[in-house]
């Protein structure tokens, strides 16, 4: 699995509904590249999910690289 290959993960959610959820993509900083590109190869396309859907998963490299530099962009959010 990949629960040792990150260290930040950053899940929006839409507060304003009557039943919170999230919206669609998140923010994860991985470990290593290694381990990005593992995650990307396991994700991308992915559409197995638990509810019905015709969403495929997509991953996309991010300019913001690191912990700090992530904790650093989010840390005011209303979530974090």
């Amino acid at each position: 699995g990949f629960k040792h290959a990150y260290d930040f993960v950053y899940l929006l959610f839409d507060l304003n509904r009557t039943r919170p959820t999230n919206v669609g993509y998140a923010f994860i900083n991985f470990i290593s590249s290694s381990e990005a590109e593992r995650f990307k190869k396991h994700f991308e396309g992915w559409a197995n999910w638990r509810f019905s859907s015709e969403k495929k998963g997509a991953v996309v490299w991010g300019d913001l690289q690191g912990l700090h530099a992530n904790i650093e962009k989010h840390r005011n959010s209303a979530i974090m």
